[in-house]
């Protein structure tokens, strides 16, 4: 499935099921469970279904940067970044570290969402492709988008 549009959490709720808080009063703690809506439940499907596999481009730069000041982005250049971009304003270097979707050539990550009955052919599934994550039916994934680190 190509993802590059969705949130992970979207993507589990459609596989899993629906992911909903409940709080137990007895113990005084929010928990959380899954409603037996998603299509790893349906029976047909989840029989002849072991995993979905989703990629999802890489951005290749990180937003994060456009909450800086041009000049704090410049203070926090390595040396070799300073002498690749002399010459160049505080705001020409900030337009250039901000992300952009990528264009048509990318690198992808490859998510394997697993159908927990199915779960003993994981590492068969593994041998033949590389993934850069794996998701279980127990999983929350992060909310909205993806968590992205920034090096400046």
């Amino acid at each position: 499935m190509e993802a590059d549009n969705r949130y992970d959490i979207d993507i589990c709720d459609a596989l899993f099921g629906t992911e909903y808080e409940m709080f137990n009063s007895m113990k005084g703690h929010l928990g959380w469970s899954r409603n037996k809506d998603g299509l790893f439940s349906e029976t047909d499907f989840s029989r002849k279904v072991a995993g979905v596999v989703a990629i999802k481009r890489k951005l290749e730069r990180v937003e994060e940067v456009s909450f800086l000041s041009s000049d704090e982005i410049v203070g926090r250049l390595s040396p070799q970044e300073k002498e690749i971009s002399e010459g160049m304003s505080p705001e020409a270097i900030k337009k250039a570290l901000e992300w952009k979707r990528p264009g048509p050539i990318a690198d992808y990550s490859l998510i394997l969402y697993m159908n927990s009955s199915l779960k003993h052919l994981v590492e068969e599934i593994e041998n033949l492709l590389g993934f850069d994550r794996i998701t279980y039916y127990n999983m929350r994934p992060p909310m909205g988008a993806d968590s992205f680190e920034v090096n400046l």
